[in-house]
């Protein structure tokens, strides 16, 4: 259900959930439930059911986010080799049923796909 949390107040320690890391609360932002908490050498901007209050502050090294932008980088570079064959086998099949319909027309002999499969033109009921 919906939940009214109270406010956090500025230099409140607090526990921000998806960074899963300690942080001090800078200000609340124009934005509602919206604030800007201080954590290492970074400042985030959450929202209120992200923040936890912790009465226990014990500053730590933060983790390094260059791994995580580093593995953010790699991962559409990793994701471009797939790309052109995801475009290129989309146009495979739009040429194949222009073979067909050419071959069909030329001989009526089936032929085999790159696939293996065999093409087959239909039997037409002739009445």
């Amino acid at each position: 259900g919906v939940r009214n949390l109270d406010e956090l107040d500025p230099g409140q320690n607090v526990w921000i959930t998806d960074r899963k890391v300690t942080g001090k609360v800078l200000q609340k932002t124009p934005y509602p439930r919206s604030y800007l908490v201080q954590s290492g050498r970074r400042v985030y901007r959450r929202n209120r059911k992200h923040l936890i209050p912790s009465p226990d502050f014990h500053p730590g090294p933060e983790p390094e986010d260059d791994s995580d932008v580093t593995g953010y980088q790699h991962s559409p570079a990793d994701a471009d080799p797939g790309c052109p064959s995801l475009m290129s086998s989309p146009q495979s099949p739009k040429t194949y049923p222009e073979r067909a319909s050419s071959s069909t027309e030329a001989s009526p002999d089936p032929y085999v796909t790159r696939s293996g499969r065999t093409v087959r033109p239909p039997e037409r009921l002739d009445l």
